[in-house]
């Protein structure tokens, strides 16, 4: 069997570290949980429905040109922040940039791409991996 590491095991497209052309971290790709939520102007917690912005697979629908139609309706969702803790210095942190979201049914993983280990300096002990992400207010 070979592994073929432009995919993963379900056969869609792997999740990368995206780099300048001098090699400086961007951002990092990753599938995480769909939990997005807002809160409305008279302080309701509204979820929103998976289906409506993803497709079947939980890549995030888009517009025509190619922006997606989550991103455009509340800015900056589909990206947040990872850092490790304990921390040691910039490369502890890594902006994430959602490439898709997992389907409801697979629960709270988070998936990275397999570089992140190496990048952020864990070393499997007690790191644990934290994420930072905006949350929305109706006015």
């Amino acid at each position: 069997m070979v592994f073929d590491e432009r995919t993963d095991s379900n056969k869609r497209e792997a999740l990368r570290v995206i780099c300048d052309k001098n090699h400086n971290i961007l951002y990092s790709e990753c599938e995480v949980p769909f939990a997005q939520e807002y809160t409305d102007k008279f302080g309701n917690k509204v979820k929103l429905r998976f289906e409506d912005w993803c497709d079947k697979d939980g890549n995030l629908k888009r517009d025509k040109n190619g922006v997606a139609l989550l991103e455009k309706a509340f800015p900056g969702s589909t990206e947040m922040i990872c850092y490790r803790i304990p921390s040691e210095k910039d490369y502890s942190a890594v902006v994430l940039r959602v490439k898709r979201f997992t389907k409801p049914i697979e629960g709270g993983v988070i998936k990275l791409p397999v570089q992140i280990t190496s990048i952020t300096g864990s070393d499997f002990d007690i790191d644990k991996m934290f994420l930072m992400r905006p949350q929305y207010v109706q006015r």
